[in-house]
This record gives C-alpha cells, sequence and structure tokens, in this order.
C-alpha cells in the first residue's frame, strides 16, 4: 500500500505506514521510502495537492499542517509524517491552545482514546486531574471516531492506533463541568487542605472564604529565591550587568531550571 503525488511528469510514491482521514482529507499520514519521494508527498500535501492511497484520492483541510522528516538507515530512506497543527499525537507534539478553538485531533498510539482524551483535555483547558477517570464519558458526545488507513505491511508498528476529533470549546466544557458539580455527578473529593468550596460562588466569593487557608499554605513554601538570597558573581560578568532588581529575578530563573521547573517572569526588565 502506498501513498503517490503527481508533480508535473513525474509520480512520486512512498511506502504508506497509516493514514488518519476525515472523509475524503487527511488528518495524519506516516510513511516511508526513498528521500526525494518523501519529500515530494510532504511537501505536496502541505501545499494542498492531491495525493492518492491506493486507488483513493484524499485533499487535506486547509488547516494549518507540520511536518517531521527523518532519514533513517544509511540515510538512502527517509520516514515522513504530516498532521493537522489542531492535532494531539503521542510522542510527536503538544496540546494546542486557544479559547475558541471549537475543534481538535486526538490521535492515540496506543490506542486508549479515554484515556488520552481525558489527558488532551486536562492540559488543554486546564481541568483538574481528580476528574481524570470521568472526563471521556461525561465529554463524549463532543468527539467521534475517525477512519485510519493502514498499511497490512505495516500494521504491527502501530496495531491499536486511533483516533477521534473533539468538538468543543473552552467555554461549552467548562459548563459541561460546572453543571456535573452542581448536579452531584462530579464530587470533589476530601481533601487535608483547610478549605471550604460552593459551586455557586464567583471567583471573588473563593479567594475570600480561603484567604486564611491559602496564606497558611503560601506560608509553608519555601521560595527559591528572595532578596536577601546571594546572587551569582556570573551574573555580574554578563554583557550589560542588570540592575540588583534584574539581578534577583535572573537568579530565582536559574534556580527554577536547576529545580527541573519551566520557569517564566511577568516582571518590566527594562
Amino acid at each position: 500500500m502506498n501513498i503517490s503525488l503527481q508533480w508535473v511528469d513525474r509520480v512520486f510514491k512512498a511506502d504508506l505506514h497509516f493514514a488518519v482521514v476525515e472523509n475524503k482529507e487527511i488528518v495524519a499520514a506516516s510513511y516511508v521510502g526513498i528521500p526525494e519521494a518523501v519529500t515530494a508527498v510532504t511537501a505536496g500535501i502541505i501545499e494542498g495537492r492531491e495525493v492518492n492511497i491506493n486507488d483513493l484520492r484524499f485533499n487535506r483541510s486547509q488547516d494549518a499542517f507540520r511536518r517531521l522528516e527523518k532519514r533513517i538507515g544509511m540515510g538512502d530512506v527517509a520516514h515522513g509524517m504530516v498532521y493537522n497543527s489542531l492535532a494531539t499525537i503521542d510522542g510527536v507534539n503538544n496540546v494546542l491552545s486557544g479559547e475558541t478553538n471549537n475543534k481538535s485531533y486526538i490521535i492515540s498510539m496506543n490506542g486508549n482514546i479515554k484515556e488520552d482524551v481525558s489527558s488532551h483535555v486536562i492540559e488543554r483547558f486546564g481541568l483538574p486531574n481528580e476528574f481524570k477517570e470521568q472526563y471521556s464519558g461525561l465529554l463524549g458526545f463532543m468527539y467521534e471516531e475517525l477512519e485510519i488507513i493502514q498499511n497490512p505491511l505495516y500494521s504491527g508498528l502501530y496495531p491499536n492506533l486511533r483516533a477521534v476529533k473533539f468538538n468543543g470549546t473552552e467555554n461549552d466544557v467548562l459548563e459541561i463541568i460546572e453543571d456535573a458539580l452542581r448536579n452531584g455527578m462530579l464530587i470533589i473529593p476530601k481533601s487535608d487542605v483547610e478549605g471550604v468550596f460552593d459551586p455557586n460562588w464567583t471567583m471573588k466569593e473563593y479567594m475570600i472564604n480561603n484567604a486564611q487557608a491559602m496564606n497558611k499554605l503560601l506560608a509553608e513554601l519555601k521560595p527559591l529565591h528572595t532578596m536577601k538570597d546571594k546572587i551569582e558573581p556570573a551574573i555580574g560578568t554578563m554583557a550589560r550587568t542588570p540592575f540588583p532588581a534584574q539581578a534577583h529575578v535572573i537568579q530565582g530563573l536559574v534556580n527554577g531550571l536547576k529545580e527541573g521547573n519551566s520557569v517564566w517572569t511577568a516582571a518590566n526588565m527594562g
């Protein structure tokens, strides 16, 4: 089974691994072949050219696409992959961001769609992990199975491959979660944290009612750097010596990186 592309007076072919399709549009495809053919097929799909998978013709959607290409073996063979930028794929790319996206694609290499849908909505919409086991059922009507075309010769690579299209914005999802909390479908688990919660509260009311508990938790946290701590001498050797406040921010960021954290600053570095 191959994926091919007609380009002027030439035909480029590569062996198909798999293709995820929605109607007659490609959502993602993986293939292998000589580097020239793989590059041509990849470029053709990116440019919106029609491709053939055996005797079936496919276009790609109007969404932006991403590409991966890698030489394998002795370099005489290449692996190519294209995928919709709205797709989350195991081990390939992270979850898309944005509050207004009303669709996304979830491609599960291991076939555990329920778990991957839950992971997707947790990361994409900032949902709490406590309800991870319930999200796929609660939001089940928001995703639909997509067609998978697999080459039997390579079926052992991804034997359980599945993919779904997720339809829903952040507001849609949060509204469902809020309703589930109100009607008791989701029960907030017991916690050692000394806080209180009422689903009818606004965020301001929640903060006011839990101010003391949050202050207690903050007091127990040890910051990675304070204005009283020493600064690494190397900071003073930078091309432009930072102001004291800037130097402390830099030291805090460095300490965070040393701890293996992702760091960011919203300070005015001017």
